[in-house]
Order: structure tokens, then sequence, then C-alpha cells
């Protein structure tokens, strides 16, 4: 059984004090995240950034009216939402040295979603959750020291498994358009766009590894 299988199966509570919150993403969305998250809205994207005991925690929702250069994003078959799942995951590593090292196609309420792992050159890895509803992304990431994998393992659990979704899976995809054949080259373009919009997490967990080796 591989590691982002074993996340689904298999939760422990976290014994640490980190405090834990439902928060209500949209009329669609609750997730649980730490207490100390903070929130942003830029140009009608929304960005989460938490920080847990031992990893960085993202949740980006992008509209599809939020992302001007992507005419419509596709959703018309499971079959298409793989493809732009894919193309979202190559893309979400352009330009960064980073490599994907695992990933899995699974359900998240009965909806289908993506999860998989990105190892980097600078000794960071993340573990990604992808989901499309109809016209709107999810994109779910644990960012970590590599060497503290096991310790994360928890954190990574709770998170993924707290999605909750205010939506029936027939309504997941929408009725397909001949543009619907683009699917890899959008999902890839939106990773692009989405990876480096969330550069800011990467400094984040940079500044908790200084503090953490100060403290020592």
């Amino acid at each position: 059984m591989n590691f982002i299988l074993a996340l689904f199966l298999t939760f422990q509570s976290d014994s640490t004090t980190l405090n834990w919150e439902r928060v209500t993403v949209d009329d669609l969305l609750t997730v649980e995240l730490p207490s100390n998250f903070e929130r942003t809205d830029t140009l009608g994207q929304t960005v989460f950034y938490a920080e847990a005991n031992y990893s960085v925690i993202t949740l980006s929702r992008v509209p599809e009216s939020a992302i001007p250069q992507v005419d419509r994003i596709t959703s018309s078959s499971t079959e298409e939402l793989r493809k732009l799942y894919t193309g979202f995951q190559n893309g979400t590593i352009k330009g960064s040295q980073g490599e994907v090292v695992d990933s899995q196609d699974v359900l998240i309420d009965s909806l289908s979603a993506r999860v998989f792992r990105t190892d980097y050159n600078n000794g960071e890895t993340k573990f990604n959750q992808l989901i499309l509803v109809r016209d709107k992304i999810y994109f779910a990431t644990v960012w970590f020291n590599t060497e503290h994998l096991e310790l994360v393992e928890i954190e990574i659990a709770r998170y993924f498994n707290s999605f909750q979704f205010d939506v029936i899976p027939s309504n997941q995809l929408r009725p397909a358009r001949l543009e619907d054949s683009t699917s890899y080259k959008i999902g890839e373009l939106l990773g692009t766009i989405i990876g480096y919009a969330l550069i800011p997490g990467t400094i984040i967990l940079i500044v908790i590894l200084i503090r953490r080796k100060k403290k020592k």
C-alpha cells in the first residue's frame, strides 16, 4: 500500500496542543485548519495559509472567473477531468526543480480528486490535493522539510480527510464543449499560475525552519 492511499484509510488524533477549527471556505466546502490560519482574497482568488507543528498548510480556491487566461475550465467527463488534473499536476513543478514522485486519483465525498506528492531539490516535500467542482478549483498543500515526513503524516491525514463538500457527485461535471479536448493544456496552465501564486508558502516554511534552528 503506498503512502498516499494510507492517508485515506487511517487517521490518528493529533496529540499536540495545536488547535484546529472547521472553516467555511465557500458555499460548497468546509475544511479543518490550524486556528492560526490567515485568509487573503486577491482578484477573486482566495488563499488560506496556516502553520502546523511541522509544516505549512495552504488552500487555494480559484473560480474560473478569476483566471483571465482561461476561457473555460474543462470538466465534462471523468476522462477530461483526469487530463486536466495531470496537466495541473505537471504545471505546478514548472521552473521549481520539483519532481512528482507519487500520484493517485481518489474520491472525496464521492467527488473525483487527485492527490500527489512532489519532492524538491532544496530538501522540501509537498503533498497536494486537487479537486475541481464545475467552475472552481480547490488546491490544498502541505509543505515541509522532507526529513520530517514521519512527523507530518498526522497533519496531512487530518487536513486532507477533513474536506467536506456540499454538492452531489453528478454536479461535479458539466456539459461538454468542443474546447474540452484541451483539458491537459488548460490544467497545465492553471497549475503553473497557481503554483507561482503560492510561492509565499515557501517563504513561510523557510522562516519556520530558521526559527526552529535558533530555538535549539
